[in-house]
């Protein structure tokens, strides 16, 4: 099985750019304590999650919600790992946007995620196209 370090949510506007992100941090230590207790199912890391963009309905959005936004879900995994058993095909991401500053604004724990919220800013802002 390979070990997911993040999930992210994305949410983009109809031209396909980031209008903001949330990265769910799975820390490993976490997940090592559960395995030691009893072993962490994948129906346990969607409780988990599920619960977290439960959450994420309780904060404020920087930006009104749209009708032309969508929203991606993705999973980073350690460097050459992929899912062992698929049922769907995983398709790699293609890494387009390079984020000059991270701004930071939230970091929580909840369980197995450490949630961060932060902004993200590319460096096709401004002076930098």
């Amino acid at each position: 099985m390979a070990q997911v370090k993040f999930i992210n949510l994305t949410v983009m506007s109809d031209k396909q750019e980031t209008i903001e992100k949330f990265v769910f941090e799975i820390n490993s230590y976490k997940l090592n304590s559960y395995k030691s207790e009893s072993s962490c199912t994948l129906n346990d890391i969607e409780y988990h999650l599920r619960a977290c963009l439960l959450k994420l309905n309780s904060i404020h959005l920087i930006h009104p919600p749209s009708e032309n936004y969508t929203f991606s879900l993705s999973i980073e995994t350690l460097q050459g790992e992929y899912p062992s058993t698929t049922d769907t095909n995983w398709i790699p991401t293609d890494v387009h946007e390079g984020y000059k500053h991270i701004l930071p604004i939230k970091s929580m724990t909840l369980d197995l995620f450490r949630v961060n919220t932060f902004i993200m800013e590319t460096s096709r802002k401004g002076k930098e196209k």
